[in-house]
């Protein structure tokens, strides 16, 4: 939530953290006058639109839908859910922060909370589902705000929900499936 003071150089925004930074990157005697406020939610609107997607250093999350993990789709359970965890917001929150790259693993493998440990999977044909990644001790699943299972489709209406309220925003979604079946 942090504002930056965001000038026009060259015809291209440049920032700086604070208006009260020690070492200002506007020189005293500067001819740069159109200053304005960015934030975390609209950032990209400061990069100029002449801007190749690969000259842009965008910050992004690892295992991005892991702030909320569920170890019932493993051998050990909740034990293990600090390990899956690599996130301390969810994916809508990230956003708002200014993250604008997610990582995503993917699995069609269905869990429902009422799991007993070692019953079969069954791929319900609806969606795929996030997570930590298959391996052989199980899967750990990525939760949402309400704690049932974090679906593509919720957090697709996330993105185009924050895409809609922020024109200006992009957001790049890498996607790995950690089944065999996905393609």
């Amino acid at each position: 939530d942090d504002d930056f003071v965001v000038y026009l150089l060259s015809g291209e925004a440049a920032m700086k953290a604070d208006a009260d930074q020690e070492k200002s990157f506007i020189e005293k005697n500067s001819s740069i006058k159109e200053y304005s406020r960015l934030n975390s939610k609209s950032w990209m609107a400061g990069i100029s639109g002449e801007r190749y997607i690969n000259e842009i250093n965008m910050p992004g999350t690892h295992d991005s839908s892991m702030a909320d993990p569920s170890g019932k789709g493993t051998a050990i359970g909740a034990a293990g859910d600090s390990f899956a965890k690599t996130q301390n917001s969810f994916i809508d929150e990230q956003m708002d922060n200014g993250i604008r790259r997610l990582d995503l693993r993917l699995i069609n493998d269905y869990c429902k909370h009422d799991y007993v440990l070692y019953k079969s999977f069954e791929d319900d044909g609806k969606n795929l589902w996030t997570c930590h990644g298959k391996t052989s001790m199980g899967t750990y699943y990525a939760l949402d705000h309400d704690g049932d299972l974090l679906s593509l489709d919720e957090v697709l209406v996330w993105v185009k929900r924050f895409l809609e309220d922020h024109p200006t925003e992009t957001v790049v979604i890498d996607f790995a499936a950690e089944t065999e079946d996905i393609s």
